[in-house]
């Protein structure tokens, strides 16, 4: 969404913001009292450069379009030239996150390989000539990382990066007892003096999911709560924590849950924050903030129904939330074929014909709620998402389910002729 420009001005997309909406964020984000910290990947999740054919041969693995090969010349005038222009326009920021996560083809490329004696050295040297870059131009920004290349590393190697990099620990299970490799708290501790903690409010349950399983994300602020007050011996100071709320898995993947439907579930984490574990008055309290009629649903189940709220955009959630009642009655009904109407079962004529209607009213449901839901999501959608993000998710989501359920209703039909 950054508009760049220049010799890299084909990064930005067609609807990228525009350097008068990046200035009203940040007059909004200080009149709100809250810090901008920029997120620039710069080696791994590099997708939305290295899928240009300007920039092919720049990739670590040429077909996979992941990771920038870091010894291969015009890899660093590129980074620092998207470095440059962020904060050209985001001045007096305290921080910058370069990124460094899942740098999957670490190591590949022959170049890399002559260059380097290890995938450690590769990433070290990378991430601090990085760094070095941004602290020479920019004094008072700190350089902030994801850890996950850093877990089983030993202290020895993890120390190169004491004075260049802060950590950002992520995880976004609700179950951190045994999440990290031993004795990594311990390594930390050794070499950074503060670390950042990265938690999921949603975007993080399910590549394809349409709600945020809200209880493993109240569970997963819960566990790090449990993590924070555990290091207060360590010597290490948990300088923040960021709630994440991710719009896609990786540049290429379908979109996750849209921001409406996440708003429940971060007022919902961050009073798990304020109050130290979920309890029935962090529902209430979100549920009065947001001006639901109902106490807000929790457990996001086969059960679920749309929630009527009052907040900024709780019309999209309210018609998302049918769609997914649409996409609730379509599982029920797919559900029905691997345990009752298998080939097996249908060449020996052992098939349940009570097992077909039930099958075949779920299809109809579901269809009604899918055609509500495209209805409602046409009127309402407009005033919050580009045209082309709309355009995704109704064929993604609403077009694609109502096919499936069209094709499910011909099988069912035919089926039920049979019998």
């Amino acid at each position: 969404m950054f508009p760049y420009r220049g010799d890299i001005a084909i990064l930005a997309r067609n609807n990228s913001y525009t350097v008068e909406d990046i200035a009203k964020l940040q007059a909004t984000a200080l009149k709100l009292k809250l810090t901008i910290v920029p997120l620039i990947q710069t080696f791994g999740h590099m997708e939305f450069v290295l899928k240009h054919r300007q920039f092919a041969h720049l990739n670590e693995v040429s077909h996979h379009k992941m990771v920038i090969c870091s010894s291969c010349n015009g890899s660093y005038t590129l980074i620092e030239e998207m470095i440059n222009q962020i904060l050209s326009l985001h001045a007096g920021v305290d921080y910058i996150h370069i990124g460094g996560d899942e740098v999957y083809d670490l190591y590949k490329h022959k170049s890399s390989r002559s260059k380097f004696r290890s995938k450690e050295k590769l990433f070290i040297t990378h991430i601090m000539a990085i760094s070095s870059y941004v602290t020479s131009h920019w004094a008072n920004v700190h350089v902030i990382i994801w850890d996950d290349m850093l877990r089983t590393w030993s202290t020895d190697h993890i120390s190169n990066l004491k004075d260049y990099v802060i950590p950002m620990v992520w995880a976004y299970w609700s179950n951190l007892d045994e999440y990290f490799p031993s004795g990594m708290w311990q390594r930390y501790a050794k070499v950074f003096r503060e670390v950042w903690i990265a938690s999921a409010f949603k975007g993080a349950g399910g590549s394809d999911n349409d709600f945020p399983p809200i209880q493993q994300h109240v569970g997963n602020h819960e566990a790090w709560l449990k993590i924070i007050a555990s290091l207060q011996d360590t010597g290490i100071t948990v300088t923040g924590i960021a709630l994440t709320g991710w719009s896609r898995y990786d540049h290429f993947a379908n979109m996750v849950e849209l921001m409406p439907v996440g708003i429940t579930s971060l007022a919902l984490c961050l009073g798990v924050l304020e109050s130290g574990e979920m309890n029935h008055k962090v529902v209430m309290t979100a549920t009065q903030a947001l001006g639901c009629k109902a106490n807000i649903t929790v457990a996001i189940n086969r059960k679920y129904k749309a929630e009527n709220c009052s907040f900024y955009s709780s019309s999209a959630f309210y018609a998302i939330g049918i769609y997914y009642q649409g996409s609730i009655h379509y599982d029920r009904a797919r559900n029905v074929i691997p345990t009752w109407h298998t080939k097996f079962q249908r060449n020996r004529g052992r098939i349940s014909p009570f097992r077909l209607e039930r099958a075949y009213a779920e299809c109809l449901e579901s269809k009604k709620y899918l055609q509500k839901a495209r209805q409602m999501a046409r009127k309402v959608f407009t005033k919050l998402f580009f045209a082309n993000d709309i355009h995704e998710w109704m064929i993604t989501k609403i077009i694609t389910k109502i096919a499936n359920v069209d094709n499910l209703l011909s099988k069912l039909k035919d089926y039920k002729i049979k019998s």
